[in-house]
Formats: C-alpha cells, sequence, structure tokens
C-alpha cells in the first residue's frame, strides 16, 4: 500500500513538474480579480472544490471546501477493568455472581469473553480554507502557501457496541453490586467506557481554526484553460481531546491495552500532513 502511494505522488509531481516547466513563458495575470478559475482536487483531507483569483503578478487567493466522506473499522481492545474493580475482581468479591453468570449461560472469567471489538470510525470533517500563493520565480509555477483552513472541530468520531455477552455479562455485574461496573476501550491514553447497554459514543477533536503552511508546483490560474496544481504542506490543530457524549472518560498510563493505529495516531497528532492534487480550468 505505501509503495503505490509512493509511486502515485512521484507520479503528481512528475506531471506537474512537467507542467511547470512548459508554463516557464507563463503571463502571470496582474489584474486583482481579473481572472477566476475553478479546481476540482482529491487529496489526504478529502476531496474538495476550490475557486482562485489573483491579487498581484505574485500572489493568488484561493478558498474553497474540503470534505472526507469515509468510514472504516477501528479494532480495539476490550478493557474489563483493573485490581478489584476489574470483571474477575467483583466476580471473586461477590461469588454469588458467578453462580448467576452460570445459571444464564455466560462466561465467569473475562479470558472467556471476547479480546477485541470493533467500532466504526467516520471521518466527517467539513473543512473550508482561505490560502494565499506566492510565486517568487516569475518563469516558474514554484509557489510557497500560507493560511487557514477551518472546521467544526471533530477530526473522528466512533460509534458501535459491544458484543452482546459482553454486555450481558456486564448487566448482571452492574445490577448485583452498588458500584457502577462498565466495559470500556483505551484510546490515546485514554479509557472510555460504554454506556449500560454496552454502546459507546466518542469524538477526537481539535481546534476549530487551523494554521496552514506548504509549497507547490502548479498556477492557480493556468495560462491555458487546463492546468494541475499539486501541493504538500501542514495543518496546525492543537493536541486533540478525547470527548464522549454518553460516558466517562479518563487519562490512564501504562495499562498494556492497544489501540487501533490510525485512530491512536490521530488522537496524538498536533499537525496534519496534508498532500493534494487538483485539475483547475480557467473560466476567465
Amino acid at each position: 500500500m505505501r509503495s503505490v502511494i509512493l509511486k502515485v505522488t512521484v507520479a503528481c509531481v512528475m506531471a506537474c513538474s512537467s507542467a511547470a516547466l512548459a508554463s516557464r513563458a507563463q503571463n502571470v495575470p496582474v489584474t486583482p480579480f481579473g481572472n477566476l478559475a475553478v479546481a476540482f482536487g482529491a487529496g489526504v483531507t478529502g476531496i474538495g472544490l476550490e475557486v482562485a483569483t489573483p491579487l498581484h503578478r505574485c500572489l493568488v487567493l484561493r478558498t474553497g471546501l474540503t470534505v472526507m466522506p469515509l468510514n472504516f473499522n477501528a479494532r480495539f481492545d476490550i478493557d474489563y477493568g483493573d485490581g478489584d474493580r476489574s470483571m474477575d475482581g467483583l466476580i471473586a468479591s461477590h461469588p454469588w455472581l458467578r453462580d448467576e453468570l452460570r445459571d444464564r449461560g455466560l462466561p465467569v472469567t473475562s479470558k472467556d469473553l471476547p479480546e477485541d471489538v470493533d467500532f466504526t470510525a467516520r471521518f466527517g470533517l467539513l473543512r473550508g480554507k482561505l490560502l494565499f500563493d506566492y510565486y517568487p520565480f516569475r518563469r516558474t509555477t514554484f509557489h510557497l502557501t500560507a493560511g487557514i483552513y477551518f472546521n467544526n472541530g471533530r477530526l473522528l468520531s466512533l460509534r458501535g457496541s459491544m458484543p452482546d455477552q459482553v454486555t450481558a455479562v456486564a448487566g448482571v455485574i452492574d445490577g448485583g453490586v452498588e458500584e457502577q461496573y462498565r466495559t470500556a476501550i483505551n484510546l490515546s491514553g485514554h479509557v472510555i467506557s460504554t454506556d449500560g447497554d454496552g454502546r459507546l459514543d466518542a469524538e477526537i477533536s481539535a481546534w476549530r481554526v487551523n494554521p496552514y503552511i506548504g509549497i507547490g508546483i502548479g498556477h492557480a490560474i493556468p495560462e491555458r484553460r487546463f492546468g494541475c496544481q499539486f501541493d504538500v504542506g501542514v495543518m496546525f490543530h492543537g493536541k486533540p481531546a478525547i470527548t464522549s457524549a454518553n460516558a466517562s472518560v479518563m487519562p490512564v498510563h501504562g495499562d498494556g491495552l492497544e489501540s487501533n493505529g490510525l485512530v491512536e495516531a490521530l488522537g496524538n497528532m498536533t499537525v496534519y500532513p496534508v498532500v493534494s492534487l487538483k485539475l483547475i480550468g480557467r473560466i476567465f
């Protein structure tokens, strides 16, 4: 998979480099708002549309929207508690729970229950952007870019439920002891417990306004009718926060639980790498 991504990236760079060299004599528009181009793009922030117009011979304004309509399965280790408050500890402290679980045909130890669970992770992030391309060299389309992305603050959402057998065991324990008992998962140094029905609803959120810096090849307003633009950069969104609407979220260290790799990475990132390729059409 990584080799495919690398090959696609190299191909994009070569294609846009060819376009850049072919446009060495390009006459960059000098009339503010005198030209308009529309682009369709795809990249690690999703798919989107943008419009561009010149502000100066060497400065172009771009604005647009991107969306990441992607869902995937995220697998997590199930946390059955720790020490005396663990599933096994509570059953040992209340022997009658073991008999009730057996009577219901349910496991009496955590090792007889599933070790992991799948949840649905959703990139529902809609981003707007306001970017400025600076072209330092008159005879090439190499550019520096700075600006901001803005969004609803949600990087990723998690939805799902524990297996029925796990929920049934938790219900018996919860109904038999005074303290509430919940199963949980670990995410980016946090334990997120499920609700009384075994459901989990969590989000990874970050700044709503994200500064961006990057570089690229290709002009946002091509001299000919069509062109392309390739950009790489980083978006700063701060330390992500882990929240849940229906369960508790508690920091934890060294619990030994494994978390989904991609979700874990998003939960720890303070910057977001941006790679995009756009196909551009000049309107006038």
